[in-house]
């Protein structure tokens, strides 16, 4: 009985400094990567592949959207930058309101499915180019300026952020508001490289790592590779520093996975207890 007891509410989750010096150097791999200038230039020769008439890879082939409508659309009548184009229409996937939806204008272009299929193309081919696809939901951050042109709110805290410094708007924009090819492969490359090592680990026969040790695991490395992602950016960019959206949001998913497990470790051992003290009480 005692020994149940124990096995019921002991549940060894321990993380070694061993462990956090990896996923800490795991992490910098992945803000490595998300920095390299070397890798940026080289995703965005895809995009620049892709949007050619006649792509010559075959990348470029499977990404190609030359002549979508959705290149071509805009909100409010506003002049706007070429690196904005995404931004003020046709890009945010979660626009209802603007009538800009680009699964919607693409079907009006090519039919169903084809519109679904060139749809998914495109936006993950913006996510090849320096600057990036456009946040979900970044359609809802529109305002009427008071000439009756629509402005919004990423763009203008990107050019607010500029004011005063010796800072290029693109840079800013491309550093903190755009979802890239470059951060989702940092961040992918990253969760692999811990799963290989949870494995090795394993395999060495020294011990098992616990859903919830695995979880603690990913929340540390991810909050490494974000905020090593943004001290390393503001070096290079020189005081600018650079959001990996993908790994941020991996974080916050998973502080949420270990918030279910710990909920789900403490009912089940609440559970396990009161079955052990019902038959403690039917044993006396």
């Amino acid at each position: 009985m005692e020994n149940e007891i124990t096995a019921a509410f002991d549940k060894s989750d321990d993380i070694t400094f061993r462990d956090f010096l990896t996923v800490i150097f795991i992490g910098s791999i992945g803000a490595a990567a998300g920095n390299s200038k070397a890798l940026n230039n080289l995703l965005d020769q895809v995009h620049e592949d892709a949007s050619l008439r006649n792509p010559k890879t075959l990348l470029g082939k499977l990404l190609h959207h030359n002549g979508d409508i959705i290149d071509a659309v805009s909100r409010g009548g506003k002049i706007f930058a070429p690196y904005l184009h995404r931004l003020y229409g046709g890009h945010d996937i979660l626009s209802f309101l603007h009538g800009d939806n680009p699964f919607v204008l693409l079907c009006g272009q090519y039919g169903i499915p084809k519109g679904i299929i060139q749809a998914v193309r495109h936006l993950t081919a913006d996510t090849f180019s320096k600057n990036g696809a456009v946040l979900p939901g970044s359609s809802f951050l529109d305002r009427k300026k008071e000439d009756g042109t629509i402005v919004n709110l990423l763009d203008e805290w990107a050019r607010e952020m500029c004011r005063g410094k010796n800072f290029n708007v693109q840079v800013v924009y491309q550093q903190l508001f755009s979802i890239r090819m470059q951060d989702i492969g940092a961040t992918f490359v990253s969760d692999m490289l811990l799963k290989i090592y949870e494995k090795s680990v394993a395999v060495s026969g020294k011990r098992h790592f616990s859903d919830t040790a695995k979880s603690q695991l990913r929340i540390i490395m991810f909050f490494a590779e974000a905020v090593m992602t943004a001290g390393l950016g503001a070096i290079i960019s020189g005081g600018i520093p650079k959001v990996n959206i993908p790994a941020v949001s991996a974080l916050i998913f998973e502080t949420g996975h270990l918030f279910y497990l710990n909920h789900a470790d403490v009912k089940a051992a609440k559970k396990r207890g009161d079955e052990l003290e019902a038959r403690l009480n039917k044993l006396e």
